[in-house]
């Protein structure tokens, strides 16, 4: 059986002054972290958390010292409207929420222009679905992305449309 891996990093390493209490509790879920000289370094290895549980007394506390209009805020609330109160715990699905979370920290950012998120998909077998990667970008304006397959698929369009003297070598 293969094992397939999504290592990302998250560049530049966010300032903690820029992040909120719920900010920080969804994306020390999402990723591995270090924190050094008031910055955090995110990344994943093998994998970023898309599901996981917390503490529904940690997600109180976060929610009472964020504000809450923010974005992280207003996941997180929508969660525990969700969750039928019988538990401690909270069960969260952030899909592709996070992006808009570090988008939101953009936004809000005396020093951020942007945050950009690389991932390289890789796997235990030499299967032709297990390599790749991707990169995110992530201003206050916009979010985009691009796999490498994608580029593949622009490249071979951009090269195979275009009519060129056969003895002139491609360059992009």
């Amino acid at each position: 059986m293969a094992d397939y891996y999504g290592q990302c990093v998250v560049t530049p390493f966010i300032p903690v002054t820029d992040m909120n209490p719920a900010e920080r509790l969804l994306l020390n879920s999402i990723f591995s972290h270090e924190t050094s000289d008031d910055e955090v370094y995110f990344f994943a290895d093998p994998w970023r958390a898309m599901n996981f549980v917390l503490q529904l007394e940690e997600v109180h506390a976060a929610l009472s010292a964020s504000p809450a209009d923010c974005v992280a805020s207003c996941y997180l609330t929508d969660c525990v409207t969700q969750n039928d109160d019988q538990h401690d715990f909270l069960e969260v699905d952030m899909d592709d929420h996070w992006m808009e979370v570090l988008q939101d920290i953009v936004r809000r950012s005396p020093s951020l222009s942007h945050i950009a998120i690389e991932t390289a998909y890789t796997c235990s077998q030499m299967r032709f679905d297990g390599f790749g990667g991707q990169a995110i970008l992530i201003t206050a304006q916009a979010i985009d992305s691009m796999s490498t397959s994608q580029f593949i698929d622009d490249a071979l369009s951009r090269i195979t449309s275009e009519p060129r003297d056969r003895s002139e070598r491609i360059i992009l």
